[in-house]
């Protein structure tokens, strides 16, 4: 189980609060959501444990990071069962499709990809 990411134990708070808000559809996406440091006040986490859930969610495709702007909901999520995978039965091993060849051979960026995308075009969020 190495492959799988695991949520920081600290910040699984501000993570589940954060997931929350995503499937309620409070935080659209290209939405900004509040300062990590407005995150870190309301759960009495450390800016760096702030950081590290914001990473863990980011890494999971569902925030974006935009550098002196602020966290973004992404604007498009990343498939994450094309033909299969942890949830249809499938283990993720070794031998597993890597998905996000898979993505990027369907026309799905990753929306680090777009904000770098936006970023390099001049675009603001």
């Amino acid at each position: 189980m190495e492959n799988q990411m695991r949520k920081p134990e600290i910040s699984e708070q501000l993570i589940n609060y954060l997931e929350e808000r995503l499937l309620a559809g409070e935080y659209r996406p290209g939405m900004r959501i509040p300062s990590v440091r407005r995150l870190a006040a309301k759960f009495c986490l450390s800016y760096g444990s702030a950081i590290r859930g914001i990473d863990f969610l980011c890494e999971q495709g569902k925030l974006e990071k935009a550098s002196k702007r602020g966290i973004y909901v992404c604007r498009q999520e990343t498939p994450l069962l094309i033909g299969g995978g942890p949830a249809a039965g499938r283990s993720c091993s070794s031998s597993a499709p890597n998905w996000m060849r898979i993505a990027k051979a369907c026309g799905i960026r990753h929306c680090s990809d777009s904000a770098r995308a936006r970023r390099n075009a001049g675009i603001a969020s």
